[in-house]
């Protein structure tokens, strides 16, 4: 019982860790370069990492709206 208390309330702090830092990146990058900063794939490594999800993201967004 003990162990199912520690994990449950590790992993809630660690998700809770983990917003926190998505929040702070998101703002920092918004300030840096502009709302948009996660279309501009100079900012990335290998230039498509993020850029292809969205693409996918896109289409498929795409795709759901046309059946409807």
């Amino acid at each position: 019982m003990f162990d199912l208390q520690l994990r449950t309330l590790l992993f809630e702090a660690i998700g809770q860790i983990e917003i926190a830092f998505r929040t702070q990146l998101e703002l920092c990058l918004s300030l840096a370069y502009d709302s948009h900063w996660y279309e501009n794939r100079s900012l990335f490594h290998n230039g498509r990492t993020s850029y292809s999800g969205l693409e996918r993201i896109t289409g498929t967004l795409g795709s759901v709206v046309r059946n409807i």
